[in-house]
């Protein structure tokens, strides 16, 4: 009777595993079944049902949600977006509802409801504080990125698309960081002295990071299938610094098989190469 029972539990468990690998896994644990069930007959001391039940769950949910499964996740184009919408919502929280953020719009609608005509606004000062370094650190951050860019190789709607998505979302978060973090931070310092200091390298932190965050997209982009936009594996270095004809590069793979992508590691010479593989290479990759 253990034996249909331990059928049915296997099929059950089976739906935790990635569809690719449920019908491999499920056919080698019903093997593994039916050699319990025939040692178990000959009254080997295999004991009873338990250990399979547990072990058949335990290595489906790892198969699912464990640590490779995550690396998985991690390297689809979905995690992007995901990870963007959960550093967004970190920052709504801990900045209580981007409070800086909202007295700032309020301040310049106040200006525009209830403008002082003729005279010096004060008003406009703490927007002045926040829009200069703002539209500093974006002019920054997207003049390195267009800089970028000439890496990449014309493609689809999808992978300028999703370039752009990743743009737009560095742009807002790491401003976000910057304008409530920061407040934050320099709350608790009330000489002025300190709180100019602070301020300043803060600005200068924020130019920096809105560079770093820019070029991460390009250079993100560069490591992903232009056809799937998964970030590409198996990386291998190929090339010689010293050679002009054949500068050094990183070779890597589309996971799920549509081609190969070598990678400059040189702006002086060299360009990036796409390589699309045909069907018969795909058996290869499953």
């Amino acid at each position: 009777m253990a034996l249909p029972v331990l059928r049915v539990w296997i099929r059950m468990a089976s739906w935790l595993m990635p569809a690719r690998e449920r019908s491999e896994w499920h056919a080698n644990w019903v093997t593994r079944a039916e050699d319990w069930r025939l040692l178990a007959d000959r009254g080997e001391p295999v004991g009873g049902p338990g250990p399979l039940f547990r072990r058949s769950v335990e290595e489906a949910f790892a198969a699912r949600f464990g640590p490779a499964r995550f690396r998985h996740f991690e390297r689809s184009p979905v995690a992007v977006p995901i990870g963007a919408a959960a550093a967004l919502l970190l920052i709504a929280v801990l900045s209580h509802g981007f409070a800086v953020t909202r007295a700032v719009v309020a301040v310049a609608r106040d200006m525009r409801l209830h403008p002082i005509v003729p005279g010096y606004d004060v008003r406009g000062d703490r927007i002045f504080l926040y829009l200069a370094p703002t539209v500093l650190a974006w002019a920054v951050g997207l003049g390195l990125f267009a800089a970028g860019c000439h890496w990449l190789r014309e493609r689809g709607w999808r992978y300028w698309s999703f370039l752009a998505f990743k743009a737009a979302a560095a742009l807002v978060l790491v401003t976000l960081v910057w304008v409530e973090i920061g407040t934050e931070l320099r709350a608790p310092l009330h000489r002025e002295g300190w709180r100019i200091i602070a301020g300043f390298a803060m600005t200068f932190a924020f130019l920096v990071g809105m560079g770093r965050a820019m070029l991460w997209t390009v250079a993100d982009q560069r490591r992903r299938c232009p056809m799937c936009l998964r970030q590409l594996v198996a990386p291998v270095p190929v090339g010689s610094w010293a050679s002009l004809f054949e500068p050094p590069a990183t070779e890597l793979l589309c996971e799920n098989g549509h081609g190969a992508a070598a990678v400059c590691d040189t702006e002086t010479n060299g360009r990036d190469r796409w390589t699309r593989l045909d069907e018969s290479w795909r058996t290869l990759f499953h």
